[in-house]
């Protein structure tokens, strides 16, 4: 049976541009590659160096700024193939770990409807978790007694305490 030769219509290139999912670039690419697959996998000597081939514009920069990489990508052996995939995901991952995190609480796309939410994201989440985390309290004395004093709640630990202060007064 003859291999299929990639053609890359598929991945087309790589410029690693806002927006650009790296993980479905891959998936792509390994479809274009399947035809080199040997006992299951598509080995480094096709990856590394199609990939060298289809980064474009910021993603061929990080590379060329990167000469650890650039040396990964040089040398395909299943190792490196392994270190330089897990490096480039985390470079041009969908969102990143605080925008995910921001958007779990719903902080990250919320429009400003007061001067508290004009503040940083980053400041906003430590109150979403401690106004979160007081909203899920059973007893009901406690939990009202706390949203009244929130805004002296800067940790999620001075909430604790001044709950179990609360109970402590009952």
């Amino acid at each position: 049976m003859a291999s299929v030769r990639p053609t890359f219509s598929l991945c087309e290139k790589l410029s690693g541009e806002k927006g650009q999912s790296s993980s479905r670039w891959l998936l792509k690419l390994e479809w274009e590659l399947r035809g080199s697959k040997v006992n299951g996998a598509i080995p480094a000597e096709e990856v590394l160096p199609a990939i060298i081939i289809l980064l474009t514009g910021e993603a061929e920069k990080w590379i060329q700024e990167k000469p650890l990489l650039a040396r990964l990508l040089d040398n395909p052996t299943e190792d490196n193939n392994t270190t330089f995939l897990e490096a480039f995901k985390n470079q041009f991952s969908e969102q990143s770990t605080k925008d995910k995190t921001l958007r779990r609480f719903g902080i990250k796309d919320q429009i400003a409807t007061s001067v508290a939410m004009r503040r940083k994201p980053e400041i906003l989440l430590p109150e979403a978790v401690i106004d979160k985390w007081v909203r899920g309290l059973v007893k009901t004395r406690t939990r009202i007694k706390l949203i009244k004093v929130s805004d002296e709640l800067s940790t999620l630990s001075s909430a604790y305490h001044k709950a179990m202060n609360f109970e402590k007064a009952e």
